[in-house]
């Protein structure tokens, strides 16, 4: 939560804060912004990996259905609630800001995520119930000797895509 927050305060100091509906400051910190890169990197896929461990521990206890009502319950009318009610005061307030003529628009905001995840759930339920019935399945016998810390061995397959980290280049 903490790279969450330090992230979307980054993001006012920012020249293209306008462009993503954040009021900005007139100084800048373009030069710190890989910092920034690198939580956006890993903050919201932190989040999904936490909701679906929590998501795999809850199946453990419920059935497939009470999962997916308290999910649906728990995330989508909380979720349309602030859509139609909470998040849109932003889009006014944002364009009374810029001076333009202020608007209703239903949104979710900055909580798009939320939406993600129910989607990401949904398409899970399947995998996790593959898992939980089959204890010792092809996916686990693969991943355990990977063990809890072993797919970090990924990692700088992953930055060299993103940024071209550990690039040598020969003349």
């Amino acid at each position: 939560m903490l790279l969450l927050i330090f992230y979307h305060a980054f993001v006012a100091f920012q020249p293209s804060a306008p462009g993503v509906m954040f009021i900005s400051f007139s100084d800048t910190l373009e030069n710190g912004w890989f910092l920034a890169e690198l939580i956006n990197t890993w903050r919201v896929p932190v989040l999904f990996l936490i909701s679906g461990i929590t998501a795999g521990y809850l199946l453990q206890n419920r059935t497939v259905g009470k999962l997916l009502e308290s999910r649906l319950v728990r995330l989508v009318l909380p979720l349309l609630f602030t859509s139609f009610f909470i998040a849109p005061i932003a889009f006014p307030l944002f364009m009374m800001y810029r001076e333009e003529n202020p608007a209703y628009m239903p949104t979710p905001g900055h909580l798009w995520f939320v939406w993600n995840l129910v989607v990401y759930f949904l398409l899970g339920v399947p995998l996790l119930l593959y898992l939980k019935h089959r204890p010792d399945n092809v996916l686990r016998r693969v991943l355990r000797p990977l063990s809890p810390y072993g797919w970090l061995i990924l990692l700088p397959v992953y930055l060299r895509r993103k940024w071209g980290f550990f690039r040598v280049e020969l003349r």
